[in-house]
């Protein structure tokens, strides 16, 4: 029963570090409309948690976004753009 009980805890610290909030998908889909994101990877932000977001638009402009963990857009960059029109 300890056992079983240790593993959920573990599992459930893992499922809320390691993975994303809503809340950061959608400030990222807010802030960029129509991203296609590409890779979400956890880093630090001024010593604070936060999340990089990287993505595509329609107009295939790459897009790195820092996202803190309450869903506030902190940096957001265009890093290259797509063929012009």
């Amino acid at each position: 029963m300890m056992v079983a009980v240790a593993v959920v805890a573990i599992c459930f610290w893992a499922g809320t570090t390691f993975w994303p909030t809503s809340r950061v998908l959608a400030a990222a889909r807010q802030s960029v409309p129509g991203i296609v994101v590409r890779s979400i990877y956890p880093e630090t932000f001024n010593e604070a948690p936060a999340w990089v977001v990287c993505g595509i638009d329609p107009d295939a402009t790459v897009w790195v976004l820092d996202i803190s963990e309450s869903g506030e857009v902190l940096m957001k960059e265009a890093v290259a753009h797509g063929p012009s029109r």
